[in-house]
Order: structure tokens, then sequence, then C-alpha cells
């Protein structure tokens, strides 16, 4: 194993397990956190993979020393870490297992170190190793692979390295594709796809002499990683003579590919349009891939079929050949035996047995009997003139009669006398026994009389076992009918949200043992919650279409309709909802912000702290809410209609202010080390006031009741802003009061007489620079005084009793 640098900070705590790839430059390593148990895949690039390739660099001038080397290799390090970002960002939105981590490391002398990690997952070429796909799971690969691609194409990217090992697979069967691989769609026209890139999965322009990269390439590739899987796990023209390598070089030359061995003629002409030679006879975005697997499995009945890699012909075959050649041998012989000597005379073993039965059976007959019967007929080969007619046709009566009559004897309990008869018979003896007509005589009359007996003793039993038959066959019926067969008389979906489905059945008898279960397309199981006749299924995602399957227990059988299939309800997630006061101060304004599919109409309702509440519909995105009252705290709330849930913000609050009017905010004290301001309120004044001192290093806010707040700590020699603002104004009232301002601390005006009236005042710099103007108002008219020195003007000439502003 490799030695492997443990850098720091994104290897820290890791341990080591072992390294599983090396390829040029590049090594990847099982590493696991021991505290935690939890395994990752490291990748560690070189840049450059050796020094061999710096000093061919500069060997050939493409660089003028080590220098320039360095800064080209930190521009190939600087693209990875661009293409390592893309891909978290892409992996944020769903269909690409990006790495979630990396470093880039300098080299102590040319080059760099790129360390990738990511959590360890099952790739598609070793899930292929262990278990088989099924039809269903195939063609979800195809189509989460379409959406993965789809969603790099509407970035302005293609992914150009996709092959097993580069797609992933997690507990949901959900398939993503992960690793190095994208190209901006711009740069395709002018450059060449990298050659670590290229794999046996890729398109075939990329390869020629000349590349022409075109963006339909990576619909190719996922054509052909199709192929593959509906091939049993073998590329186009791949066999046990021909390598991967050698099938790609056809796959070059070849106008149009086999059918995959399973896949049927509609999937097999789609796979082979995404696989066409010529870029232009493809589809042209994985989108229109997507859509015709979509419509095929619209329009087929998709099972979970396994898709088992077809035997090898090197498979033990040869027995079953043998033995279906073997069995006509014997039959071949028998049918030849009587061909081969149809001339020679019957031996029909027949009556040898019939001879030989006497012989076993007779033991008080004299021996010489016996032997007499086995010579017979070698004397007689010519029969006298007399028998000569009639024993031929009796003779195969005999021979033909003999196994019936021994037979009946066994059944019937036939006595020796009568075996002997018939001996005799067959033998064509002239010397037959005295009593043999009346034995004949008396078996013709047995046989008479037994068959009645015989029918009446025999059919009486068969009647009650027919009987007992019938009576069975009705409890089976009934047992059949009436128990073992259950009819699910009705599956109905009666409700559905964004997780969940509910399904309603009713069943002609209770089946205590029923069972069911909710398969989405990628095979998933989900189990129920049994209710009153009907069956509850949570935690399922959002927009998905769903199978509801019913099993009967073991000793019943289900008829009917046993399966039901809904989608659940699509969610739309509010990114966000606020709410704002309008100018007419008793109008709400909301807005929302809105991800996913939306419904025809909004339904919003909203309650005060008060007892103020009600609801209305709207359209868009903003709705307005009227009549409102001031100084209440609202709370708005979206509620979906039309089977559409929602997800992320659906509420916020709002306090109604009313509008207060602010007037006369000043500075109206000062000392050495603070500052007081006041102000007044036009209308009703709030319960609080908020002002806000900032200077070159002061920042304060305080709460007061009071039309006044005063700051301590500042200098008279700084800049200060103060902000006056409440819960229910618009927007704050700032006044500035500049560095090293003249403050005036008091203001004073008496009357003096008639006409008159003297103006004294306090500053924070009794002897000013400039001079003083004291402005002052008698009904609709101005005036003002200068005064250059001292704090005090007198106004005279003033209109008697006359309110006057200074």
């Amino acid at each position: 194993m490799s030695e492997l640098n443990l850098i720091s900070p994104l290897l820290d705590g890791l341990k080591l397990l072992e390294q599983f790839s090396e390829r040029g430059g590049t090594r990847c390593y099982y590493l696991e956190n021991p505290e935690t148990g939890e395994q990752f895949v490291l990748k560690h690039i070189s840049i450059p993979e050796s020094e061999t390739k710096t000093q061919a660099l500069i060997l050939t001038g493409a660089v003028a020393d080590e220098a320039a080397a360095n800064e080209y290799y930190e521009t190939l390090a600087e693209d990875l870490r661009s293409e390592l970002i893309r891909l978290q960002s892409f992996h944020e939105h769903g269909g690409v297992a990006a790495w979630t981590d990396f470093q880039i490391e300098a080299r102590e002398g040319v080059g760099f170190d790129v360390y990738m990690l990511m959590p360890r997952k099952t790739a598609l070429n070793t899930y292929l190793k262990d278990k088989a796909f099924t039809h269903l799971q195939a063609l979800n690969l195809g189509i989460d692979l379409c959406d993965a691609l789809g969603t790099l194409r509407e970035a302005g990217y293609t992914y150009q390295n996709l092959k097993p090992e580069n797609v992933f697979v997690d507990a949901k069967n959900h398939f993503t594709i992960g690793d190095l691989g994208l190209m901006p769609l711009k740069d395709l026209e002018y450059s060449a796809v990298p050659e670590n890139y290229l794999n046996l999965f890729s398109a075939p322009e990329l390869s020629r002499l000349i590349p022409e990269p075109d963006k339909s390439s990576d619909v190719y590739s996922l054509g052909m990683l199709l192929f593959y899987i509906f091939n049993g796990n073998h590329l186009p023209f791949e066999d046990e003579k021909t390598p991967p390598e050698k099938a790609a070089a056809k796959r070059q030359e070849a106008r149009a590919l086999p059918t995959p061995v399973y896949a049927d003629y509609e999937l097999a002409e789609i796979i082979s349009v995404a696989c066409s030679l010529e870029p232009k006879e493809r589809y042209t975005s994985p989108a229109e891939l997507k859509q015709a697997l979509t419509l095929y499995m619209q329009r087929n009945e998709i099972s979970d079929q396994l898709l088992v890699p077809p035997l090898n012909e090197d498979s033990p075959e040869a027995p079953v050949e043998k033995v279906t050649e073997a069995p006509p041998e014997p039959q071949d012989d028998a049918s030849e035996v009587p061909e081969e000597a149809p001339e020679e005379p019957a031996e029909d073993p027949e009556p040898d047995e019939a001879a030989e039965e006497p012989e076993a059976n007779l033991p008080e007959e004299p021996g010489e009997e016996p032997d007499a019967v086995d010579a017979e007929p070698e004397e007689q080969p010519e029969p006298a003139p007399d028998e000569a007619e009639a024993p031929p046709e009796e003779q195969p009566e005999a021979e033909t009669d003999t196994p019936e009559e021994d037979a009946s004897a066994e059944s019937a309990g036939e006595t020796i006398d009568e075996l002997l008869a018939s001996v005799n018979d067959v033998l064509g003896e002239e010397e037959a026994p005295l009593e043999a007509p009346d034995i004949e005589a008396n078996e013709e009359a047995v046989k008479e009389a037994q068959p009645d007996k015989r029918k009446k003793r025999v059919w009486i039993p068969i009647l009650i076992a027919l009987l007992a038959l019938a009576l069975l066959g009705a409890a089976i019926a009934y047992f059949y009918t009436n128990w073992y067969l259950v009819t699910m008389e009705k599956v109905e979906v009666i409700d559905r949200t964004a997780d969940s489905i509910t399904v309603a059945y009713q069943l002609s008898s209770p089946d205590p043992d029923l069972s069911w279960d909710c398969i989405d397309t990628y095979g998933n199981s989900y189990s129920g919650i049994a209710g009153t006749d009907q069956v509850m299924f949570r935690d399922l995602e959002p927009g998905t279409q769903y199978t509801v399957r019913f099993y009967p227990g073991k000793l019943h059988k289900l008829l009917g309709e046993t399966t039901a299939s809904a989608a659940t309800a699509a969610m739309t997630q509010i990114v966000s909802m606020t709410a704002t006061q309008s100018p007419e101060k008793t109008t709400a304004e909301i807005a929302l912000v809105v991800s996913g599919p939306e419904p025809e109409q909004w339904l919003l309702t909203y309650s005060s702290s008060g007892s103020d509440s009600g609801s209305l519909f709207f359209t868009g995105h903003n709705a307005e809410v009227v009549g409102l009252k001031l100084n209440e705290t609202y709370t708005f709330e979206l509620k979906a209609v039309d089977e559409v849930y929602l997800d992320g913000q659906t509420d916020c609050t709002l306090t109604m202010v009313p509008d207060v009017q602010i007037s006369d905010f000043h500075v109206s004290a000062a000392t050495d080390d603070s500052l007081t301001v006041t102000w007044e309120s036009l209308a009703d004044a709030p319960q609080s006031w908020t002002v806000r001192c900032v200077g070159p290093s002061y920042d304060v806010s305080q709460d007061v009741t009071e039309c006044a707040a005063t700051f301590r700590g500042v200098r008279l020699k700084e800049s200060y802003t103060f902000s006056l603002s409440t819960p229910f104004s618009s927007a704050p009232v700032s006044i500035t009061l500049p560095a090293n301002a003249k403050i005036i601390t008091s203001l004073s005006a008496e009357a003096l007489d008639a006409g008159t009236v003297q103006v004294d005042w306090a500053c924070t710099d009794p002897q000013p620079e400039n001079v003083w103007v004291v402005r002052y108002q008698v009904g609709s008219v101005t005036g003002s005084v200068s005064v250059e020195e001292e704090n005090t003007a007198i106004l005279s000439g003033l209109p008697a009793n006359t309110e006057i502003a200074v």
C-alpha cells in the first residue's frame, strides 16, 4: 500500500484502512473514523504524477523552467478546485454525489497534491456484482440520471465521465452521479474532452482521430449504461472471445447495435436511439430521453422481474442432450425385432407357462404326466387327420384364453381339477377325465351364478363410496367458496396528503391475517397503520406515485381488485412571507416568495391580540388586508387549497402603528460629558420611545417613556448623531450635532413693559466668536435682532397683549 500523508485538518481523526485503486497519478483509499465507525473514500491526485512529467515539459519547450511548470500546475489545481466547488453546489440540488470536502496542498518542489473526501457510498459496479437489477430499477436508474444530467445542462454544464464506477445508489434505490467529469457546454466546440474522462461508455466521436465533441455525448453514455444493464452486464459485441476494449472498437464501425437480451422491442429502440453512432440521430437532451422512458413506462406494465445475466455457453448442458437422445434407442430395437425374424414359428411363452403351472400346482399327479406334457409337442409335429383341423382352431383360443382363465381362476377360486381340464384342452389329449363334462357344466353354472352375487356385493360399497364422495365434495365446495375464497369488494383511496395515503377496503368475509404494503416506483416498501376497514401509510415523499397491495392469510385466497395506485400531493415551499403596513395605516400588505407548484388561489387568515379576525382568498404572490385596527398585533397564516400542501414560512406577524408625528427634536442641554435631547409629539404619545446616540467611539440606545433622553460619557469636541423612533413610526427622525458646537443651555423671555421683551440665554461657550441672532414671531409676522457680545437681547416695538415666540 502506498504511503499516504494524513494531512491536517482534512484527515484529522481518520484511520487509513486500505488502498483500493491506483491509476497514473490518482490513488483511492478507504478511511474510517474510529470513534463513529463511519467510513470515507479519499481520492489523492498528484499534479504532476511524477518528476518525469516536469522534465518532459521543460525538454519539449512547453515551459521554460520549473517555475513556469509550477505555474502551469497551479492552473490545473485551480481548475480542479473550481470543478469541486461547482459539484458541491449541484449536490445541494440533488442528483450529484459530490466530494463533500477537499484540500489542495503545494509540494516542497514543483506541483500540488489534491485530496478529495466523501462518505463511502455503494457504486453501481459494486452493486451489480452482489445483486441483480429488476426491470423497474433499471428504468428508475435511467430517469434519475436523466434528471441529474438535466440539472447540469440547465446550469450550462455536461458530464463526460459517466460509467458504473461513477454512479451511486442509496438506501432508497435512488441513483446519483459522482466524481469529476464536468465540462462547460460552451467549451465543447473548442476543446477536447480530457483523456482521463474517456471510458468504455463514452461516445465514439470523443475517441476519433480528430475528436468532435457533441453535447449529446452524455445521452450516449447514459444509453450505453442502460444497454449494459439490460444486456446482462455486457457491452455491445462483448462475449467470451471479444473483450470490452475490442467490443468498443467494433462500435466505432457498427451502424446498429444488437438488441439487449432483456429489453423488448420498444425499449431496445429507445436505447438504440440514445446510442446512435451519429450525434444528430440521438436524443438531443437528457430531458428527451427521460420523456421516452416515462412514456414507455406508462404504456407498459413494468414488473419487478429480475434482469439475471445470461448463462455461459460453457455451462454443462451436454447431459441434457444425452438424456434426450438415449430413450429412442430401445424403441428402435423393439420395433426392429419383428422385422428381423418374421418367418420364425410363433413361440408364445404363454403355453409354456400354462404347461409349467400344472407342474407346480399338481403334487399329487404321477411324475410321468409332466414328462409327457413336455415331450408331446416334439413327438407329434404332424397331428392325425382327424385332429389336423380342430386343434389349430382351438389352440389359438387356448393360447389367448389361458391367461384370462388363470386370472379368473385366481379371482374366482378355481379348483385343481378345473385347471387340469384346461391344460388337457390345450394339449389336445384323447383321454380326458370322465368327470370333465360335469365339471365344465358346473363351471358354467358357477360362472352364471357368480356375477350376480359379485354385482350385488360390489355396487353397494360403490354407492356408499359415491355418496360419501358427493358429501365430501359438497363440503369442500362450500369450504372453498365460503371460507377459502375471500373477495375484495372495494379498494378505494379516500385521503391523500403530501406525506400520507389512506386506503379503504371491504371484504366479503373477514380475513384475520390480511396484510398490506405500499410500494413506490423505486421498490421501497412502507408499512401501514390499520384502522376500521382502512389503512394509512405515512412518512411518504411528496408528489410521488405509490401502489398499495393487499395480501390474504395463508389459508385464504383474495379475489377481485387487490391493488390501488395514488400519488401523494405536491409540496409547495414558502421561502418567505412578510407583512408590512401600507401608508393608509389600516391596511397590511402580504408578500410571498414561493418555490414549487402553486394553487389557483391562496387562503389567508388573520387574527389580532384583541378580537379582530377574518380571512380572504387571493391569487398571485401579494395580498392586501384592509380595515385593520391600530395598536393591534396581527398574525397572518397562509393556507393552501386544491390539494397543494405548504412547507416553510407560512405565517408572520405585524403591529399596526398609528401615524406618530414628532417635532422640535433638538439638543436641549449639555455639560462637559453629557448631552440631553428633547422633542414633542403632535399625536397620541406611544408608551415608549427609542433614542440612539452614535459618535466616533460612542453608540448607545435608550428606551424612555418621556420626551427627553440624556447621554453621558460624551465629548463635545466630537460629532454625534441622534435618532428617534417608536414601534408606531414608519421611519426614525435624526439630528446631528457637529463637533465643537455651541449649545444653548437655557433660554428665557420677560416682558419689561408694553411693547418691550428681554430675552436671556446661557451657552456652553460664554464668549462666542460669531454674532448671536435671535428670531421671534408675532402672529404671522417674523423678525430678528443681532447681538454681538452679551447673551441678552431687547425686543421693542411689539404689539401689546400679543403672544411672542422666540
